[in-house]
């Protein structure tokens, strides 16, 4: 019965034998670290910018902002993560895989570096320009 019932969503199974989820890592296709770093990016991307947008005032990154702020944040980032997800996702692994040969590890770990590299250099806190203590 449920082998019966599995057969009705083979369309929701992906084969080895595409190709761009060929490429596994423990049993995980490599796009699929892709995809969800993407779309993680592009939530983050949306949710903090959005509300920094329509809140004005100087707020700490995880400090509540006014509601309507908050909300808009929320909204914006669930509807429109999915495209920007998708708009990273596209240009970056598609001609690499499908044209060029690259295998999905090495762009997924690109990815990563490129990722870790935005973290890196934007959500850090510098104390460069503060006065040296003595």
């Amino acid at each position: 019965m449920y082998r019966d019932e599995m057969r009705q969503f083979v369309h929701w199974t992906w084969h080895d034998t595409d190709p761009n989820i060929a490429d596994r890592h423990y049993w995980v296709p490599w796009n699929s670290y892709y995809f969800h770093a993407t779309f993680a990016f592009a939530f983050s991307f949306w949710f903090h910018n959005v509300r920094k947008w329509i809140d004005r005032r100087k707020l700490d990154r995880w400090q509540a902002g006014s509601l309507k702020a908050e909300l808009a944040a929320v909204m914006v980032a669930a509807l429109f993560s999915f495209p920007g997800g998708a708009l990273l996702f596209i240009p970056l692994y598609h001609p690499f895989h499908d044209f060029f040969g690259v295998p999905g590890e090495v762009t997924a770990v690109t990815l990563l570096f490129v990722f870790l590299t935005t973290l890196w250099k934007f959500d850090r806190k510098s104390n460069r320009r503060l006065p040296e203590n003595d």
